[in-house]
């Protein structure tokens, strides 16, 4: 959700509409990581990590 969300505000929308959705998908985002941390499990081996959150969870150290 919101990957090009902000592409296609900053293409039809005007400015100020613009840096409000961008706003709006930042407090999204935050939203959603507060709650991926929370509820996190901890421990488990690398392979279940990566194969649960893709590629970025093997580089970030997943």
């Amino acid at each position: 959700m919101g990957g090009g969300l902000w592409l296609v505000l900053a293409q039809l929308a005007t400015l100020l509409l613009t840096v409000i959705g961008i706003v709006a998908l930042l407090v999204v985002l935050c939203v959603i990581f507060r709650i991926a941390v929370r509820t996190r499990e901890t421990g488990g081996e690398c392979s279940t990590r990566c194969s649960s959150t893709g590629p970025t969870g093997c580089t970030w150290g997943g």
